[in-house]
C-alpha cells in the first residue's frame, strides 16, 4: 500500500501515502512522494484563503504528484478540484483522495494531463479555472514550453496562480522561459508565508500574464 504520512496544517489533518515505487524508475519516481514545495505551498494556502477565499473557487493543480496542496483547497472549502498528473500517478492520487474524502465536501477530480498534450486537456472539464496550483515543477528546461502551453490552454487572465519552487540548477533557466512564453510573477513575502513552514531556497510565486 506503500507508506504514508500525517500532515497537520491550521487543523486540518491530513493522510498522504507515497505512490508505490516498484514499477517505476528514473524521472517517473519525482511525483511518487511529497516534496518540501508541495508542503510548504499547502501550508500558505490557509494564509492565502484570508483574501482568496477558496468557496467559489474551481482550483486545478497541475504535476500534482501525491496531490498534497490540491486537497489542502478541497479542504478549505474549493466547491471543485481536479488533480492532474501523468496516468501511471493517477491510482495513487485516487487513493489519498479517498483517504482524505471525510475532510471536505468538494468535488474531487483525478484526470491525466500531461503538459502539451492538447488531448489531455480538452477531457479536464472546467478550464478556465479561478485557481492553478504548481508545486515544484520548474525542474527541467526542457519541459517548460510544454507546461506553458497547458497552463494557458486551463486559464485566464482572471485566474489566479501559484508556483512554489525550490532553488536549484536550471531554474534560473526556467523562469527565463516562463517569461518568454508570456508570464510574469511576483513573490510571496516571507512574512505571509506560514512562520514556521518556510525555506530560504523555496519560495512562492503568484504567476501572471504579461
Amino acid at each position: 500500500m506503500g507508506n504514508h504520512r500525517e500532515i497537520e496544517i491550521r487543523g486540518l489533518n491530513l493522510i498522504i501515502y507515497d505512490h508505490d515505487l516498484e514499477p517505476f524508475t528514473g524521472t517517473d519516481l519525482l511525483g511518487c512522494s511529497v516534496w518540501d514545495c508541495a508542503i510548504i505551498l499547502a501550508h500558505y494556502l490557509p494564509n492565502y484563503a484570508r483574501s482568496h477565499p477558496f468557496a467559489s473557487n474551481t482550483v486545478l493543480e497541475l504535476g500534482a504528484g501525491t496531490g498534497l496542496p490540491g486537497l489542502v483547497a478541497a479542504a478549505l472549502g474549493a466547491p471543485r478540484v481536479t488533480l492532474t498528473d501523468r496516468t501511471h500517478l493517477l491510482p495513487g492520487l485516487r487513493r489519498n483522495v479517498e483517504a482524505n474524502a471525510h475532510i471536505f465536501s468538494s468535488d474531487v477530480r483525478v484526470a491525466a494531463l500531461e503538459w502539451g498534450r492538447e488531448d489531455q486537456v480538452a477531457a479536464v472539464d472546467g478550464q478556465p479555472f479561478d485557481l492553478v496550483l504548481m508545486s515544484d515543477l520548474l525542474y527541467n528546461v526542457s519541459s517548460v514550453k510544454d507546461l506553458c502551453r497547458t497552463l494557458k490552454a486551463v486559464t485566464d487572465r482572471r485566474s489566479e496562480i501559484l508556483l512554489s519552487y525550490e532553488l536549484r540548477e536550471g531554474t534560473t533557466e526556467c523562469f527565463r522561459v516562463l517569461r518568454e512564453e508570456g508570464f510574469g510573477w511576483e513573490k510571496v513575502g516571507k512574512e505571509e508565508l506560514d512562520p514556521v513552514w518556510q525555506s530560504d531556497d523555496i519560495g512562492i510565486f503568484k504567476v501572471y500574464y504579461l
